[in-house]
């Protein structure tokens, strides 16, 4: 295969990772900041495994509300939800925001002592839109 062609499918593959969409549940914001694209938590997310990765900025809007509480499918099952934030995430919030996690959802924080995960007011950064 010609060399150039396969420079191309490169950059292609690169730019379809780098510009994705926002995981399900999340809306995609037009606030940059570090370079990053960012997504927005908002409300609840009950039977949802959501990821936060560090290529994104994630915005937090508000109250965010992880998993269902006590509330049961049927007789036996709880509703789970995870929240997984992986080593190296910034998560911003705006005024008035915060994450609860309810009973029998979890969050796994995957931050390690070089590469934290680090939670911070939006209005301390500059971003652009």
């Amino acid at each position: 295969m010609n060399k150039s062609i396969l420079i191309f499918i490169g950059l292609l593959i690169f730019s379809a990772k780098s510009f994705a969409a926002c995981p399900v549940g999340t809306t995609s914001s037009d606030v940059i900041v570090d370079n990053k694209k960012s997504c927005v938590l908002e409300g609840n997310y009950t039977k949802h495994n959501l990821v936060l990765t560090a290529d994104t900025a994630w915005i937090l809007e508000g109250p965010v509300l992880i998993g269902a509480g006590n509330v049961r499918l049927d007789d036996s099952s709880p509703v789970v939800s995870t929240l997984t934030i992986e080593a190296g995430t910034v998560v911003y919030g705006r005024p008035q925001s915060f994450i609860t996690i309810t009973r029998d959802a979890q969050i796994f924080v995957k931050g390690t002592q070089n590469n934290p995960v680090v939670f911070t007011s939006l209005e301390r950064v500059n971003p652009t839109r």
